[in-house]
């Protein structure tokens, strides 16, 4: 299963082209990506860190990816919080066309 490019994935969620849980899983996978690839055979020191300019981005896009996901799982318990308040309203509305 591949990964979805990132500036794609924000431009169809934005589009509501794919659901919040959509794009939630598919930045939860380029993160499972992201720490495969550096657990693998990846091991550098932590001075390679430091002077390592590719490390250094890949880090820089952890970061960013970690971000994205912290607001996806916000936004995903609004849109939760809302639906469920929506039902509420439904059922009021209804309880009230019955009488």
């Amino acid at each position: 299963m591949g990964t979805y490019n990132p500036r794609h994935l924000l431009a169809d969620w934005g589009s509501e082209r794919i659901t919040v849980d959509m794009a939630i899983g598919n930045i939860l996978q380029h993160i499972v990506h992201l720490y495969e690839w550096g657990s693998q055979s990846h091991q550098v020191t932590a001075s390679h860190l430091m002077t390592n300019p590719d490390v250094t981005q890949l880090q820089i896009q952890v970061d960013r990816l970690q971000q994205i996901v912290d607001s996806f799982i916000g936004l995903n318990l609004t849109v939760y919080q809302l639906r469920s308040e929506v039902d509420t309203l439904r059922a009021h509305l209804a309880k009230d066309n019955a009488n």
